[in-house]
Order: structure tokens, then C-alpha cells, then sequence
């Protein structure tokens, strides 16, 4: 029992951070598109260029986690199980 309270408490604050830091992209990511750059104060047009952006550089992050662990890319539960994760984040950046 006490080590399902451990592990619930500790997936807990998984989430939290999660949340919290999918916030924070969201706030900074509205900082970004709603104030001026520049001297003449333009507003940055390209919302979509910025998901892209953060769709790389978790890409490098996730080879260079997966490469200091020695972990491999090879799928471990069928593709068509990846599907709906695939499906459901890319409806959600639209």
C-alpha cells in the first residue's frame, strides 16, 4: 500500500509539471505573437513556424536524452498504437 501511495504521489506531481509547463508554453508563445519586435513594433505573423520550432527542438532533445541513456528508437508497441497520440497532438496544434 505504501508504495502505491509513492508512486501515485510522484505521478501526481508529473502531471502538475506537465500542466505547468505546458501553461508557460502557452503563455509565452501569446507573449510572442501579441507584442511588437523590432524597432517599428511589427507583429510576429507566423504562429505556425513556432509550433514548428518546438516540434524540432523536442526532436534534438529527445535524440540527445536517448543517446546519453543508451536507449534506442525502436518502437515498442505496434505503430498503429501511436496513431491516436499522433492524431490527437496534431488536432490540438490546429
Amino acid at each position: 500500500m505504501q508504495l502505491l501511495l509513492s508512486w501515485l504521489h510522484r505521478e501526481s506531481w508529473l502531471v502538475v509539471l506537465t500542466t505547468l509547463a505546458l501553461v508557460l508554453y502557452g503563455v509565452l508563445q501569446e507573449r510572442v505573437m501579441t507584442r511588437g519586435w523590432g524597432p517599428q513594433e511589427e507583429l510576429f505573423p507566423y504562429s505556425s513556424f513556432l509550433v514548428l520550432s518546438n516540434r524540432l527542438l523536442t526532436v534534438l532533445v529527445l535524440i540527445g536524452h536517448s543517446v546519453l541513456t543508451g536507449q534506442t528508437f525502436i518502437p515498442v508497441a505496434p505503430l498503429r498504437s501511436y496513431c491516436l497520440v499522433s492524431g490527437s497532438n496534431m488536432v490540438s496544434t490546429l
